[in-house]
Formats: C-alpha cells, structure tokens, sequence
C-alpha cells in the first residue's frame, strides 16, 4: 500500500512539473541538487570555540555538544550563504595578509606563533588557516 502511495506521489510531482515554465523546473533542480550536495558533504563541525561564531552561544552550544540544532536540513540558500560568508572570510584574511606587501603600516600575526611566543598556555590552537 506504502509504495503505490508513494508512485502516486511521484506521479502527481511529475505532472506538476510537466506544467512547470523549463526555467522554473531547472531552478527547482537546481536547489534540490545544491541541498543534496550539501547533505553529501557535510561534515561535523570540531567542538571548539571559535572567534567568529562567539556571536552565537545558542549555536556554540549545539556545535560544542553535538547536539542536533534547531533547524532542519539547510535550503539551498542558506548553504549559499554559508559560502558566502566562508568565502569572504578567507578573502578579508588574505587581504590582512598582504596589506605590508601592498605598503599599508598593518602586519599579519600568526596567532599561533604569538600564543607561543607569550607563553599562553591557557589557548590552544587547534587549526590554522589555509590561506596566503
């Protein structure tokens, strides 16, 4: 019974995409391929803090005790904007790490050798940066 329930459900899909504008069907496929991609790639966040996600300490919670959070499986704009956000992140870091070779009085630190430098024994980095 489940599976004829489920044809039946395809069926009337199908039929409503058949109506569908080609530009309409294609962007349709187009977000579902984009979450799909998404799920496929998606890898557990590490459980530690990060500067830029302090803003959020509901969201620190749920990465920190690997708890499910709020929200279901992300739509194909916020995996977007995930990106976006990752992208430009990484570009105003480069951006940073280039400003003395551009002749701007700004220096990059490495914070991992500062830490060390300092003798910060309460910090510990866990990943560095894949940039520059």
């Amino acid at each position: 019974m489940a599976r004829s329930s489920l044809k039946s459900v395809f069926n009337m899909l199908d039929a409503i995409n058949e109506e569908l504008p080609i530009e309409q069907t294609f962007l349709n496929d187009l977000r579902r391929s984009i979450e799909l991609n998404d799920k496929k790639s998606w890898v557990p966040g590490s459980k530690t803090y990060k500067p830029s996600g302090m803003n959020c300490m509901r969201q620190s919670y749920y990465v920190i005790t690997g708890a499910d959070g709020d929200e279901g499986d992300p739509s194909s704009i916020s995996v977007g904007i995930c990106e976006s956000g990752s992208d430009r992140h990484e570009r105003i870091q480069n951006a940073v790490l280039h400003m003395k070779d551009n002749g701007i009085d700004c220096e990059y630190i490495n914070v991992a050798q500062f830490v060390e430098k300092r003798g910060l024994t309460d910090l510990q980095i866990v990943k560095r940066p894949c940039f520059g």
